[in-house]
């Protein structure tokens, strides 16, 4: 018999409710004070009558609502973050799924679409005069500077951050300020270039950006490179790759003023698509390094 874990058992059973169009059954799955924001659309919908009444003009207007496939999924405790196939009667998208739950049922939700993209409603250099802006301010401010310091004072020691796109999950604030600074120091960056849309309610907050991406190279790969291609290849020659620009989303739900779960995962590019990218970068690496080595060898005879 195939064993379920808790989030694909809850997502299941979540999206039969809405294939099904049984809006007494989808109350069950949130609280009364429970909290959903569509990105794409703005909409913000307060309280699970709000919620619910929202999926029912959905179901109406679209049709069942159909899960096609869980393509992905990364869960802790009462959080859960998935990447799905949803079809209409009409259509088919990807979306970003995120939740956190509690006693059981939603308190936060987060939705988006992956695929297909429309054009944006974001609030383009009209950002709200909300605590949650300027909370996220300071939190980009200081990933982008790399402030360790001061992003150990926004992050709570119980947070967790959710990598849908990778299946990735890393609980414990001191282990996520110890991942950021091992890519930092393997030449890893992340530069934004453009803030697609951005979306907050009360703790929580919702963006997608476009960024400069550059993954980084490990100290022992670039010991075995160094060896290979008989040049010095460090974190300072590894600044003038040109990196990859990602369209990502990012989620924060926030407790107490910090963060508590952190959400991530990749919209365009895909995870594999971005896989692929890089191994066409790195196959060009490994032919230089045997190109080098043949000619090594042959100066030696």
């Amino acid at each position: 018999m195939i064993q379920l874990s808790p989030g694909r058992k809850f997502y299941n059973s979540l999206s039969l409710a809405i294939e099904r169009g049984d809006l007494a059954a989808l109350e069950s799955f949130y609280r009364h004070d429970a909290v959903q924001v569509d990105v794409g659309s703005g909409q913000v919908f307060t309280g699970r009558a709000a919620i619910v009444a929202a999926a029912g003009d959905t179901i109406a207007a679209a049709g069942p609502v159909r899960l096609a496939a869980l393509e992905k999924i990364a869960e802790y405790g009462e959080a859960i973050g998935v990447e799905a196939r949803v079809a209409t009667r009409n259509e088919e998208f990807v979306i970003y799924d995120l939740f956190v739950l509690e006693a059981g049922a939603v308190r936060y939700q987060v939705t988006g679409t992956i695929a297909p993209r429309q054009l944006s409603a974001g609030q383009h250099g009209h950002a709200p005069d909300t605590a949650e802006h300027r909370f996220y301010a300071r939190f980009h401010a200081a990933q982008q500077a790399a402030d360790y310091a001061q992003l150990r004072t926004l992050y709570r020691p119980d947070a967790v951050v959710l990598f849908p796109s990778a299946g990735v999950v890393m609980p414990g604030r001191e282990a996520i300020l110890e991942m950021r600074e091992k890519n930092a120091r393997n030449g890893g960056a992340s530069r934004r270039k453009a803030m697609v849309d951005y979306r907050d309610a009360p703790a929580v907050i919702c963006a997608e950006e476009v960024a400069n991406v550059k993954p980084g190279v490990p100290e022992h790969v670039r010991n075995l490179l160094s060896r290979g291609l008989g040049v010095s290849v460090n974190v300072a020659s590894t600044s003038a790759d040109p990196g990859y620009d990602v369209l990502s989303y990012e989620v924060l739900i926030l407790r107490s003023g910090a963060v508590r779960y952190q959400f991530g995962g990749m919209i365009k590019p895909r995870l594999e698509e971005l896989a692929a990218m890089s191994k066409q970068r790195a196959d060009a690496i490994r032919d230089a390094w045997q190109t080098s080595n043949r000619m090594w060898a042959n100066e030696r005879r």
